[in-house]
This record gives structure tokens, C-alpha cells and sequence, in this order.
């Protein structure tokens, strides 16, 4: 179990996936088979924040 969610609804986790699945306005960078989405632009900066140039990712 995670902690601290006990206050949570499902419309809450419901609206959390719409956010993430959110398509961007600019499509320069998407890929044919989807647009890019607000969960996209996260993941990139998780990304790119955690890289260790030393671990070779």
C-alpha cells in the first residue's frame, strides 16, 4: 500500500489519466502511432533529471 493515499477517490485516480493522457498542443516531436501527451513531457524531465552520464544511460 502506498502511504498517504487513503483520501483518494477512483474519480481522482480517473482524472490523474485524463491529465497525464492529455494531448500537447505542439505535435512536432510525436510519433506516428500517438500524439504527445502531457504524461510524455514528465517522463523526459524525470529522465533527464535522474541520468548519470558515469552509468552510461
Amino acid at each position: 500500500m502506498i502511504s498517504g493515499v487513503d483520501g483518494l477517490a477512483l474519480h481522482h485516480l480517473y482524472r490523474a489519466m485524463a491529465f497525464l493522457g492529455e494531448a500537447l498542443e505542439d505535435q512536432s516531436d510525436a510519433t506516428p502511432f500517438a500524439p504527445r501527451c502531457t504524461k510524455d513531457l514528465i517522463e523526459e524531465d524525470i529522465f533527464l533529471t535522474h541520468r548519470d552520464l558515469f552509468k552510461g544511460i
